[in-house]
């Protein structure tokens, strides 16, 4: 028999008769995916897209997303910063932030102190949020 067939006999590989579906674990620790700092109003998606359409000035948002989607590119020219509660530092949005300069935090639970409304200051670098 052939070198390469008795190889490919040899390895014993097989696929589960079950498939089943793993749940990937919500981080419970804050990680930094893009570095920097900034400061703003935490909002989520539909809170700013109101805001936008009253508040014309710059960047004072810091917005608020369930997981890191590529859709929330769209709003980089208007928002300070990103955080999240699931994502990682290979995720697209995560790529795309780290291009543009905007930090993000991921592993990020709205607490009472720090929820959607409140002025707050984020700092990528050092992985911290806080009420500023």
């Amino acid at each position: 028999m052939p070198r390469l067939k008795k190889e490919y006999k040899d390895f014993s590989f097989s696929f589960p008769r079950d498939l089943s579906f793993f749940h990937t674990q919500i981080k419970t620790q804050y990680e930094g995916v893009s570095q920097g700092e900034s400061e703003g109003i935490l909002v989520d998606e539909n809170g700013l897209r109101d805001l936008l359409q009253k508040d014309k000035s710059g960047k004072n948002f810091i917005l608020y997303s369930q997981i890191l989607s590529p859709h929330l590119a769209a709003y980089f020219s208007r928002i300070s910063g990103i955080l999240s509660s699931q994502g990682g530092m290979l995720s697209h949005l995560a790529i795309l932030a780290r291009e543009h300069k905007i930090p993000v935090i991921v592993g990020f639970k709205p607490t009472k102190e720090i929820c959607l409304g409140t002025k707050i200051k984020i700092d990528a670098s050092k992985v911290t949020v806080h009420c500023s």
